[in-house]
């Protein structure tokens, strides 16, 4: 017989403003879960976005995120058991409040997307961006986009990407990874990449996180969706369709994914050491060049 109905709980994505929403200047494009609670079926599970996360340091956003939990009446006394699901630095975030003993009462399952466990390219380029090139940042300054008052922000990427993260063996964890080739992003991410500064960006990648840091938990599965594509944007819509109807069975059906055997990947160590070796030449090759 089916468990009680699961609540999900969602972590998005980086904004660096702190929004809940996505916005580009006037435009509004919904939240970060439109497409999740459009296409998930809202009847067999609630799926509830973590809210207030806002901007700043992970850990920050982390304790935010407690709070939003502590004071949710599905948290307090949920109906069924609780999943913790996040996107991209969410599931960092979603990470940094597993591991805390006050919020794995009732956890079954902690599953991230397109997350950088091992490394984050992206976020150290935003570290390193107003000390090792100046004009550029200058550029992003004139348009709005301040890199250096951001830079605490994109340094806790490296701090928790090393930080050594233990949950209770009961808890079900994995990564969904994505690493589509080229022809199948969005425009967005296509345009991203034509340009010069982007030449060193390592592949195979899903468009903003490289492949093999996406490796995360005991079990692993592969979808062709890019970054955006990911929450339901930028095309590819069937595979997100995929995406969802997966989702729904692991959380509909989580003791028997915890049955399954692990993905073999989940001890291969050489994936951390070689991201900690990209970092040492990535840093090495920055220093050089200012």
């Amino acid at each position: 017989m089916r468990s009680k109905k699961p609540v999900i709980f969602y972590f998005r994505s980086l904004d660096t403003v702190g929004r809940d929403d996505i916005r580009f200047g006037l435009l509004h494009f919904g939240t970060f879960a439109t497409h999740f609670k459009k296409h998930l079926n809202l009847q067999a599970l609630d799926f509830v976005p973590v809210l207030g996360m806002g901007a700043g340091p992970l850990y920050d956003q982390a304790e935010r995120a407690k709070e939003f939990l502590k004071n949710h009446p599905q948290f307090q006394k949920p109906p069924g058991p609780i999943h913790f699901f996040g996107h991209s630095a969410g599931g960092l975030v979603a990470k940094l409040v597993a591991e805390d003993p006050q919020y794995q009462k009732d956890l079954q399952s902690l599953i991230t997307i397109g997350t950088p466990h091992r490394s984050c390219q992206a976020a150290e380029w935003a570290a390193s961006l107003p000390e090792a090139n100046p004009k550029v940042g200058f550029l992003y300054k004139l348009f709005g986009y301040d890199f250096s008052k951001k830079k605490d922000l994109f340094l806790s990427f490296k701090k928790v990407v090393e930080e050594e993260f233990r949950f209770p063996k009961e808890v079900l964890t994995g990564s969904i990874i994505c690493a589509p080739p080229k022809e199948k992003w969005s425009w967005l991410y296509r345009w991203i990449h034509k340009i010069p500064v982007m030449k060193d960006f390592r592949q195979p990648s899903d468009g903003l996180i490289q492949k093999d840091a996406q490796y995360f938990g005991d079990h692993h599965w592969e979808f062709e969706l890019d970054h955006i594509q990911q929450i339901g944007f930028g095309g590819q819509k069937q595979e997100f369709l995929r995406l969802c109807t997966f989702l729904e069975t692991l959380w509909l059906e989580t003791e028997n994914f915890k049955e399954e055997a692990p993905s073999p990947l989940q001890t291969d160590q050489s994936l951390r050491s070689r991201a900690i070796s990209f970092n040492a030449s990535f840093n090495s090759a920055r220093d050089a060049e200012s």
